[in-house]
């Protein structure tokens, strides 16, 4: 179906790369669409509006995990003893360490658990 619903302006710069129709568009992610020239967020906002009533949706970009270095074992204490719901003063009490600095080994542990990259 062609995307003559969209404003002139829309229509313009996915016409400037080719997307004539709902389906190709929908193949598109979002940072794609905004790296086109005068293609802004105000036209990503209606592109998603349009879609959403045409029953189509933008592609999602994939997520990979990036490769971290693995986790020391206190950090694997700490997230092993805060998943039982242990208070930081009994962790520390526990692995003689600070309150303090077993907050910043909890965050440490969650950043490499959780790092993950959208590529560009």
């Amino acid at each position: 179906m062609p995307i003559s619903t969209l404003s002139v302006r829309t229509q313009k710069a996915l016409a400037a790369i080719g997307v004539n129709t709902y389906e190709a568009l929908a193949k598109k992610t979002a940072r794609e669409l905004l790296k086109i020239k005068g293609f802004w967020r105000k036209s990503l906002k209606e592109v998603v509006a349009i879609l959403a009533k045409e029953g189509h949706s933008l592609s999602a970009p994939p997520i990979t995990p990036t490769p971290t270095r693995p986790l020391t074992s206190d950090e694997r204490e700490v997230l092993r003893l805060r998943g039982n719901l242990m208070s930081y003063v009994r962790i520390g009490i526990k692995l003689n360490l600070s309150p303090t600095r077993v907050v910043q080994i909890e965050k440490s542990a969650m950043k490499k658990r959780l790092k993950c990259t959208a590529p560009d």
